[in-house]
């Protein structure tokens, strides 16, 4: 276990980027499998978002959660424009979304739309609080919204939210002020392939560990270094997350039991530095 945002929380967390996705195609059961399978082996963190499924994600969890009555700490966010239909409506949502991100913008940071989503994720949700709550990839206008950052902190002085982060892809770290009073706590990815620079001290939840593609352009050279450690390629690069500077716990997207068991098997294996450095050359292109 470490610390994020003074909370305990498991090495290895749950994403579930694509748990309520159409394409997916993954069944209730599967997903409450996944759940039952991340309580069992410890896992506490589960990472969401308002706009996954059009918030049918963060519905499937609250309905879930209910259940299966473990305590898992929640992480959602909030910031990308997705379509809000009624419940018995909720298939049409993912269509509305890419409709209305196409003829009008993909992101809305206004202080009273947030504080509108971090309500309905709630009612979602079915809980009075989330542990921790994400601006998911903020613009920089965003970033200097005084009153964006009052309403924020406001909920959190009311018990709405535990911690208030910055949910980014790794270009824009350079955007975010050091001095922003969220900046402590960050969301963002880590892997071989995408350097990643920050000064200061934060609290990280990693994300996208495995490259999407390049897991796929690179599988020869890490079945080799995942070999030499005893360890599949995605545990291993679970493992090199893990011991990046500043990371408190992994995320991993499934919806399936068996890619979760998997992925326990890179939890707290500590790589040898001549993995790490031979890892880190790989991201650079470098031959190893």
């Amino acid at each position: 276990m470490r610390f994020l945002g003074g909370q305990k929380v498991s090495l290895l967390g749950l994403g579930t980027g694509r748990l309520a996705s159409l394409g997916a195609g993954y069944r209730r059961s599967q997903a409450a499998e996944c759940l039952r399978t991340a309580a069992e082996n410890g896992l506490n963190l589960i990472d969401t978002a308002d706009s996954y499924g059009s918030g049918d994600c963060e519905r499937l969890l609250g309905r879930l959660l209910r259940e299966i009555r473990h305590p898992f700490l929640i992480s959602t966010k909030a910031g990308y424009t997705y379509c809000r239909l009624p419940a018995f409506l909720s298939p049409l949502n993912q269509i509305g979304k890419k409709i209305l991100q196409k003829v009008g913008p993909r992101q809305c940071f206004f202080p009273t739309t947030i504080r509108q989503r971090l309500e309905e994720s709630l009612k979602r949700l079915r809980r009075e609080r989330v542990e921790f709550y994400f601006l998911h990839d903020p613009t920089p206008e965003a970033l200097r919204d005084d009153d964006l950052t009052a309403e924020l902190q406001k909920a959190k002085e009311h018990g709405k939210i535990g911690e208030i982060g910055i949910s980014f892809s790794s270009t824009a770290a350079t955007q975010i002020p050091r001095d922003h009073p969220f900046s402590s706590l960050l969301q963002t990815q880590i892997n071989p392939w995408i350097p990643l620079s920050l000064r200061g001290n934060h609290e990280i939840i990693a994300n996208h560990v495995f490259g999407g593609e390049k897991i796929l352009q690179d599988d020869r050279r890490l079945e080799s270094l995942a070999t030499k450690e005893g360890l599949t390629p995605r545990q291993l690069l679970i493992a090199f997350a893990a011991q990046q500077k500043g990371v408190s716990t992994v995320l991993v997207g499934t919806g399936r039991a068996e890619h979760l068991r998997e992925n326990l098997g890179g939890v707290g294996k500590k790589l040898s530095p001549a993995t790490l450095t031979s890892l880190t050359e790989l991201g650079r292109g470098k031959r190893v």
